[in-house]
């Protein structure tokens, strides 16, 4: 099978950083801040990768929680209906407005329920719940 034809540049993963870094780690680049986890599959990237950092920058057992999400039940999602969407929302919204389905999901046992978005390139992107609509902190 063979790759989506969706390609992001690297520049349009910084923002979802909190300190400008991009991670390479599971054979995704990774973005992350307080509360967002973006990953995405190298095969859907292009640019420069001399400043991306090998590791990962939240804890490994969150990154494989996000590419194993039961997305079996998930709901077809896309950010056209104009919803009050927070900035965290509306941030994703620029990388692609249609494609998208949505899970809940559970990183860890004494955590709190996020959503995970998979995007059928293959990028992956978990919000807590608190970041999801206008008026949320970010």
């Amino acid at each position: 099978m063979s790759p989506n034809p969706f390609i992001l540049h690297t520049s349009a993963l910084v923002p979802f950083s909190a300190d400008g870094i991009i991670y390479r780690a599971f054979g995704h680049l990774i973005a992350a801040r307080n509360g967002t986890v973006l990953l995405a599959p190298i095969h859907a990237v292009q640019g420069r990768l001399t400043e991306v950092v090998d590791g990962c920058p939240v804890p490994w057992e969150e990154v494989d929680a996000i590419l194993d999400a039961p997305f079996s039940t998930a709901l077809a999602f896309d950010f056209s209906d104009g919803s009050g969407y927070g900035p965290a929302l509306r941030q994703l919204a620029r990388l692609a407005e249609v494609g998208w389905d949505m899970a809940p999901l559970l990183l860890r046992p004494e955590s709190s329920t996020v959503w995970a978005f998979r995007h059928e390139s293959g990028l992956r992107y978990a919000l807590t719940g608190d970041l999801i609509f206008e008026g949320d902190r970010a």
